[in-house]
């Protein structure tokens, strides 16, 4: 079972939380604790397990630029209510199709 890629998907997700909270509190004593949680706890162990079980190093680290590009764009026009031009999707889908042909 590939289970790398579920790795790679949920720390990616967690280090996008973790800016998220950064953004939208800025940098307190929060924010710190929640990164440094996010940090130590899960993608500390996360990363390293998935690179290791990733059938070579370029597919994990595609794979999380990618979710943290989607991931970003997301985050932008759905939580933070920002404008995206059409060049920044044209870019994430690039990435995406980019990411599904470094894995055939």
């Amino acid at each position: 079972m590939k289970i790398w890629w579920v790795l790679q998907l949920s720390a990616a997700f967690l280090i996008f939380s973790s800016h998220i909270v950064n953004r939208k509190l800025g940098l307190c004593l929060t924010s710190y604790f929640y990164y440094s949680l996010v940090s130590v706890c899960f993608t500390g162990w996360m990363l390293p397990l998935s690179y290791q079980k990733a059938p070579s190093f370029f597919q994990p680290w595609f794979m999380g630029i990618s979710c943290l590009t989607v991931f970003g764009m997301l985050g932008s026009v759905l939580y933070f209510h920002e404008s995206v031009h059409w060049y920044n999707w044209f870019g994430a889908i690039i990435s995406v199709i980019g990411c599904i042909l470094i894995a055939l």
